[in-house]
């Protein structure tokens, strides 16, 4: 127990300069960076957007869909239905599959998620919001299941958000709520983070909100 709690409180990683991490630039919320840890053949990617974009190039097989299939829609979806992650419909890649790879491991923790970032001008002094959306996800070879938890906080992974103690192994739910305090919430329900994030970047409600993921859905196909 003393170990697990001394791993712990050495997990925090030093505020990284603000040069390392991008800056939004416009009013209205745009994605900065998304990373996936420990999901299909990514060990700890980072993807960075310019000016609300990703381009990803690679030749087949390299993890282009595979990207797209972990990230978006599924961060604002919540959805872990095959038929609403495969790009194409399909039900054979199921999350238990991009976890632990036909039986390569016999158990693994893995996150997704997207940084959204705008200004905001008050009092004659610009300042940036951020929020950083995500999931984790958990399988095991015994339990043949996807546990899945949500967050939403104003931290940044990479900054004062780590996902990964300093062995590499990824946090649970439980030690992720713990960082994150006060600074934002962890769901153990879909419906929850979808409520919790319209609420606080899109402002769309529940019918809208269900329509442009409907709409998002539609475009990938």
């Amino acid at each position: 127990m003393h170990e697990s709690l001394d791993l712990f409180q050495q997990m925090e990683p030093p505020p990284l300069p603000a040069v390392d991490l991008p800056v939004p630039a416009r009013e209205r919320f745009q994605p900065l960076r998304a990373g996936i840890l420990n999901l299909w053949q990514y060990d700890d990617q980072e993807l960075r957007f310019e000016s609300g974009r990703l381009i990803l190039r690679g030749e087949n097989g390299t993890g282009k869909s595979k990207a797209l299939e972990l990230l978006l829609p599924f961060l604002l979806d919540a959805d872990l239905s095959p038929q609403r992650l495969d790009p194409f419909g399909g039900s054979s890649r199921t999350m238990e599959w991009n976890l632990l790879q036909n039986g390569r491991y016999e158990s693994r923790v893995g996150y997704v998620w997207l940084e959204m970032g705008r200004t905001e001008a008050a009092d004659g002094e610009t300042t940036n919001v951020y929020w950083t959306l995500g999931c984790g996800l958990r399988a095991s070879q015994r339990a043949r299941r996807v546990d899945a938890w949500y967050f939403l906080t104003r931290r940044r992974v990479g900054g004062d958000l780590a996902l990964l103690f300093p062995n590499r192994t990824p946090l649970s739910k439980d030690q992720l709520r713990q960082q994150i305090g006060e600074d934002g919430w962890v769901f153990d329900t879909g419906r929850d983070y979808r409520e919790k994030l319209d609420a606080q970047v899109f402002g769309l409600g529940e019918d809208r909100f269900a329509t442009l993921r409907h709409l998002l859905l539609q475009l990938r196909r």
